[in-house]
């Protein structure tokens, strides 16, 4: 590229034509300066193509990915789930499914299920009712069931080739599950609590990464020799990890009380302990018999193997 020609002052009354002059040569270098910068910046093809010989290339970019999505209406117990490779597997199914195992994948394929249908979705750790040894998931609950509640929960698994199992890498619930009713639930450290379908108000669970957070609410029922300590098993199988306690409201035989709910390492219930009294302070005042009068109200977060 040239020089531009030097220019001193003039008088635009008398040297129009220099004026002119001048413009071209600043046009004609500007022109220079975009094509020289277009050529530096732009991908040049080889020989014959597209920017090889002085002509300005098209900008390459890469192919955009379209992610496949399969879609299964499978409830029962679902081994070696076929997804088809998909990069989003839709779990459209009625009532309960539990997923033990996806087809073996490949060193760092990705693939994310996500709840669409009506039915929980239960993840399985390391079930060997899938008898293809790859193809098992490995969660980060290792003591019960990874869950996804219906029409929101999902979970994106990512093939480990070293460890050979699709590992959990992100969870999200999705909302508080129900635990079904079961009376073996409650029991008491001597005697009995009786606890019957009505008499649970609400009783749900919520898994974040290795936390539980466990949430009952019951009232009109009966304690029989119970002790100091009313019971509670947790769902699924879960057992603590580590000491956790909570405030507990109730009634004992009708009268309204404080207490706390508290659960120890490797323990697989949560004890309700009534607080004795003002006075006192002791957390260790049995709870009286009683007939429908007998009511507890607990949040506690566990953490779980």
């Amino acid at each position: 590229m040239s020089s531009p020609k030097p220019y001193t002052i003039i008088d635009a009354r008398t040297q129009s034509e220099d004026i002119d002059l001048m413009f071209d040569e600043l046009y004609r270098i500007g022109n220079t300066l975009d094509t020289t910068l277009a050529a530096q910046t732009r991908l040049q093809g080889p020989p014959g193509v597209d920017g090889a010989d002085g002509e300005i290339s098209w900008p390459v970019t890469a192919p955009i990915k379209v992610p496949i999505e399969y879609t299964i209406t499978t409830t029962g117990n679902i081994d070696d789930l076929d997804f088809g490779n998909a990069d989003l597997l839709r779990m459209n199914n009625a009532s309960l499914a539990t997923i033990r195992g996806l087809k073996s994948g490949t060193s760092g394929q990705q693939v994310t299920i996500i709840s669409v249908g009506a039915g929980e979705v239960d993840l399985s750790h390391q079930d060997t009712n899938d008898t293809t040894a790859n193809n098992r998931l490995f969660n980060l609950v290792t003591g019960g069931i990874t869950p996804l509640a219906p029409d929101s929960g999902k979970a994106t698994y990512r093939y480990d080739n070293t460890l050979l199992r699709w590992r959990l890498i992100a969870h999200e619930q999705g909302a508080a599950i129900a635990i079904p009713f079961a009376a073996g639930l409650f029991t008491g450290s001597a005697g009995t609590w009786t606890v019957e379908s009505a008499d649970v108000l609400s009783n749900t669970y919520y898994i974040i990464g290795r936390l539980v957070i466990l949430g009952l609410s019951c009232e009109n029922t009966s304690v029989a020799a119970a002790g100091s300590q009313l019971r509670y098993t947790l769902p699924n199988a879960y057992t603590a990890s580590g000491f956790a306690a909570g405030v507990l409201r109730g009634t004992d035989s009708g009268t309204d009380c404080f207490g706390v709910a508290e659960i120890a390492a490797n323990s697989t219930f949560v004890l309700a302990v009534r607080k004795l009294d003002s006075a006192g302070g002791a957390f260790n005042k049995n709870w009286a018999d009683a007939t429908n009068t007998t009511a507890v109200l607990w949040s506690l977060t566990i953490p779980i193997t």
